[in-house]
């Protein structure tokens, strides 16, 4: 069965997958990667901030990217911003401050021929 590796970044962690699954296939993996990104949205959502943008990305056993997942939560006050009313949505009480933009994850190299 091929092996496959599932690298997950959270919108602030990167964790590279160094063990890897032994999966039926392509739509096995794809599957789990899908499963893995709602696992991790019930980890971490609700959470601080208006966005959040969480990404697992599948290697194969050589090392390639051959998916990428990707899952972002956006929310918006009635004015468009991460405000309504003066309060911050996703805080969890005073004294939370809105944290720094991250880096988007690297991107895969393209796939094909």
């Amino acid at each position: 069965m091929p092996l496959y590796f599932f690298d997950t970044h959270d919108g602030s962690t990167f964790l590279e997958d160094q063990e890897g699954i032994e999966l039926d296939g392509f739509e096995a993996a794809r599957l789990q990667a899908q499963e893995g990104l709602a696992d991790m949205a019930r980890d971490i959502i609700p959470g601080d901030g208006p966005e959040r943008t969480m990404t697992v990305a599948v290697r194969d056993r050589e090392g390639r990217t051959i998916l990428r997942a990707m899952l972002t939560l956006n929310v918006e006050g009635a004015d468009g911003s991460g405000q309504m009313d003066g309060h911050r949505i996703g805080s969890r009480g005073s004294g939370i401050a809105r944290p720094s933009r991250e880096p988007d994850p690297p991107r895969a190299k393209p796939l094909g021929p």
